[in-house]
């Protein structure tokens, strides 16, 4: 857990994660979700930005639609069998 100027915390582990990645797929699938989504990830990077920070996102619609001006976009990809297991 890491604290922050304002604030908020940012919690992370890899029970949280595992936990996202699998309903990740079903709520997308909502296409009012998923705007919602975008609009606040969009926030998230605006408020990084106007404070002088860095932001680290990850997820489908980072590159393309929240931050598509990004100076650095890394794209991970896995062997299919990998994939599958997910």
């Amino acid at each position: 857990m890491k604290h922050l100027k304002n604030r908020r915390f940012i919690v992370w582990s890899s029970g949280i994660r595992r936990g996202i990645s699998k309903i990740v797929p079903v709520v997308a699938a909502f296409p009012k979700v998923r705007k919602e989504m975008v609009l606040r990830q969009k926030k998230i990077a605006k408020l990084a930005i106007q404070n002088g920070t860095s932001v680290v996102m990850e997820g489908r619609d980072i590159t393309t639609d929240v931050i598509p001006d990004a100076d650095i976009k890394i794209y991970l990809t896995a062997d299919i069998n990998i994939r599958t297991q997910r």
